[in-house]
């Protein structure tokens, strides 16, 4: 154990520019983040039982950084897994968080054609936000998710962001974050200007492709003739039965982030 812990986790939304953050964070001189992106290590479907050691070892050494963050967008599926905030706090009761946000109806379009690019969705859109416990759905409530954090972390420990004022003017964005952390505000840096995971890039292989890939080799395989194997995908639309019912299930959510943040989010479809 190299007995570092973050006093920093980003722990959430979904699609709303964690990796993005993540990167430009680690680009600072007095921050450090971890290696690999999603520890999930306070999930105890996930990494909870590798124990204190491991997560600390996931923390380079650097005896520049103050601040020691990490990334866990599942930390805000409290309707996947439970009890997150609870563990996080008897091990890390002072960090800071952060709950980066957009707006939820574009965050459920992304999430949906995240899971239908990897085969997880086959459904059509409409079809799969009718089920109960909807997973696009109730990740998309800020604020029920968020409560659970506020129960036990005090909201000045809490900066919430979204990915709409992130990409529209990245350097006053970090600079406020980074006022947040308490490190050098004014640092700037190139590759603030790159963007992470953009949805529009994405491909899927074809039905024959995605059962080679499970096969020894087969992934390799297929990405050395991808032409044969890949299919170009529609991001899904979003027609006016999707946006009324969405609005109708999000709003009171939405309305209750407000009234606790005193931001208007003005740029969100509700």
């Amino acid at each position: 154990m190299n007995n570092i812990l973050p006093n920093l986790i980003i722990i959430g939304a979904m699609k709303s520019g964690t990796s993005s953050l993540h990167n430009y964070l680690n680009l600072h001189p007095e921050i450090q983040m971890s290696s690999l992106k999603e520890l999930d290590f306070f999930i105890l479907e996930k990494n909870w039982n590798q124990g204190l050691d491991w997560y600390s070892n996931q923390f380079p050494m650097n005896k520049e950084a103050k601040i020691f963050g990490e990334s866990s967008p599942n930390y805000t599926k409290s309707h996947i897994f439970a009890d997150v905030p609870q563990r996080m706090a008897s091990v890390l009761p002072d960090a800071k968080l952060i709950y980066i946000l957009r707006d939820p109806i574009k965050r459920i379009l992304s999430h949906y054609f995240h899971q239908f690019v990897d085969r997880q969705e086959m459904r059509s859109l409409i079809d799969a936000l009718q089920d109960n416990n909807n997973n696009y759905i109730n990740s998309s409530r800020y604020y029920w998710q968020l409560k659970d954090f506020l129960s036990i972390y005090k909201l000045d420990q809490v900066l919430i962001l979204t990915l709409e004022e992130l990409e529209k003017n990245r350097n006053k964005t970090l600079q406020k974050v980074f006022d947040f952390l308490g490190v050098d505000s004014s640092f700037e840096h190139p590759a603030f200007l790159q963007n992470y995971h953009l949805s529009s890039e994405k491909r899927r292989l074809t039905n024959l492709g995605h059962t080679i890939s499970k096969l020894p080799f087969g992934l390799r395989f297929c990405n050395l003739f991808l032409s044969f194997f890949e299919e170009k995908i529609q991001y899904p639309v979003l027609d006016e039965q999707v946006l009324m019912y969405l609005k109708s299930v999000l709003s009171e959510d939405i309305a209750q982030l407000r009234a606790l943040t005193g931001l208007k989010f003005s740029d969100w479809y509700l």
